[in-house]
């Protein structure tokens, strides 16, 4: 693996419409524009006799749609995502049953699962709001990639948020692959948390994080910034380093070319991004053997 830089960030870091959502982006200002653009629920008819659902109204379900693209610390060289299978998940069906987990059923009584197309494109309609209890989540696996999940939208999105309702219409979401170079590179940077079962990172499952600033178009790694949650021991989190072949890590703080994290949580946990005394995001967060959860917390770069 080539060594990771800053520019990495420049193949399309920033996040589309995801907000302050589970295992997605938190932040004040969503760069990339919010992905509720595609009508209100009932807008274009009420769905009675002679009247049609509208677009992406609640008659109809709601549309989850966006691009799937390899995690930018994966580097240039990474797999085409085209072909990999993306399924849409209740996020606490996930938590609990891990890759065991079933899709949410879509309008039609059919799975959520879908086939990545060119380019990355992935699309589900007639998404219904009552699948989920707190979010829904994209897992992605396939030739090449490990099983990793990523949220795209709240069930219930607080006052000034700028995250995407899973309930009405379009959600753009973009969607971070992890080779399983990348995971490879990561088992081999950092250690599981002491008396774990698993020999691996990933066989443990934990969250792949990142802490970007508010940069636009491009959102930039922070450096120096330090990632807690309540009850966490210091074996559970490690910072990876770039390294000549691969990563290293420390469990002093971001590395300013990568902002990059890993955290083994036992439960469901409010990650905590801050710097030089300053909160710069958070957001919740767990685990699940066997995968990776891609978590983005996003906010100012403190002074």
């Amino acid at each position: 693996m080539k060594n990771v830089s800053k520019l990495l960030w420049l193949t399309g870091v920033a996040c589309l419409a995801l907000g302050s959502s589970m295992f997605g982006c938190s932040s004040d200002d969503n760069n990339g524009g919010n992905g509720g653009t595609g009508g209100t629920a009932g807008t274009g008819g009420t769905g009675g006799t002679g009247g049609t659902g509208g677009t992406g109204g609640s008659n109809g379900g709601a549309t989850i749609s966006g691009l799937v693209i390899p995690h930018p610390l994966a580097g240039g060289s990474a797999p085409s995502t085209t072909g990999l299978t993306v399924k849409l998940f209740s996020a606490v069906s996930v938590l609990t049953s891990g890759n065991n987990a079933t899709p949410v059923k879509l309008k039609n009584g059919q799975d959520a699962v879908a086939t990545v197309g060119a380019n990355g494109a992935f699309s589900f309609t007639g998404v219904e709001a009552t699948s989920f209890s707190i979010a829904g989540v994209v897992g992605v696996t396939g030739t090449n990639y490990v099983q990793s999940y990523m949220g795209v939208c709240l069930v219930s999105v607080p006052t000034g948020s700028t995250s995407t309702k899973c309930a009405t219409g379009t959600t753009m979401a973009r969607i971070f692959a992890v080779p399983k170079a990348l995971s490879d590179a990561i088992d081999a940077a950092v250690n599981v948390p002491a008396g774990s079962a698993e020999a691996t990172a990933f066989a443990h499952g934990y969250l792949l994080g990142s802490v970007l600033d508010q940069s636009t178009p491009t959102p930039m790694p922070i450096g120096g910034a330090t990632v807690s949650w309540d009850q966490m021991t210091t074996d559970q989190l490690a910072y990876l380093v770039p390294a000549a072949t691969g990563f290293t890590s420390n469990t002093t703080s971001t590395d300013p070319n990568l902002g990059a994290y890993v955290a083994f949580p036992a439960t469901l946990a409010t990650i905590k991004a801050e710097k030089n005394g300053t909160t710069i995001a958070e957001q919740q967060g767990g685990t699940a053997k066997n995968a990776i959860f891609v978590q983005v917390l996003q906010g100012p770069n403190p002074p």
